[in-house]
């Protein structure tokens, strides 16, 4: 089962939790019956928009920024996909205890762990907002410089290219178009477990 992803900020990795576990409650409550699929699909969205807003302001990141607002825009639309997506599963029974023939093939416990490894997935994207969240500070601030750590896990060739390379936030922000950033979708790995992070000057 991945591990939640984990940074060197304290705010950020408390949304991370925080995200987490509300999700894992809402996902109890479709698992349970108390709510339908189509209130499902709404919170979920609703959950992860507010926390990719969130890490993305928490970072300082400007949201009067055209290239900022685009790119929160498409973390919207992928969000709501994907929980569409994850609301199918659930209610189609992917998650609960499964009996072929008369033998239990899944039970509820080892559902439950599958939906939250699936779950943890889910906030890699706030570590990606984050960043994104730097690069995209008012354009008045100074210019700070990060260097690209890689985290404990197994690492990509992206990642691993990356690791050590200290570039201005504009250097940054020109690699992040190309999905080349923490989390990012432009990894070899496809930023779904990455846990690397960028390391900015103070």
């Amino acid at each position: 089962m991945p591990e939640p992803l984990r940074t060197d900020d304290p705010a950020v990795d408390a949304v991370i939790v925080a995200y987490l576990l509300s999700m894992r409650r809402l996902a109890a409550l479709a698992l349970a019956g108390e709510i339908n699929e189509r209130l499902y699909i709404r919170r979920q969205i609703i959950l992860a928009q507010n926390n990719i807003r969130a890490a993305f302001l928490l970072a300082g990141g400007d949201v009067t920024n055209p290239q900022a607002a685009a790119w929160l825009r498409e973390q919207y639309r992928i969000a709501s996909e994907s929980a569409r997506k994850l609301a199918g599963d659930v209610f189609d029974g992917r998650y609960s205890s499964i009996t072929v023939d008369g033998e239990v093939t899944q039970t509820a416990a080892d559902g439950l762990a599958k939906l939250d490894g699936r779950l943890t997935l889910w906030t890699f994207v706030i570590g990606q907002a984050n960043h994104r969240g730097i690069i995209y500070q008012p354009a008045w601030l100074p210019d700070i410089n990060g260097t690209w750590h890689v985290g404990d896990t197994e690492h990509c060739s992206t990642c691993l290219a990356q690791d050590n390379v200290t570039l201005p936030r504009s250097g940054w922000m020109a690699l992040a178009a190309r999905g080349i950033e923490p989390q990012g979708r432009g990894l070899e790995c496809g930023g779904w477990k990455c846990q690397c992070r960028i390391d900015w000057e103070k």
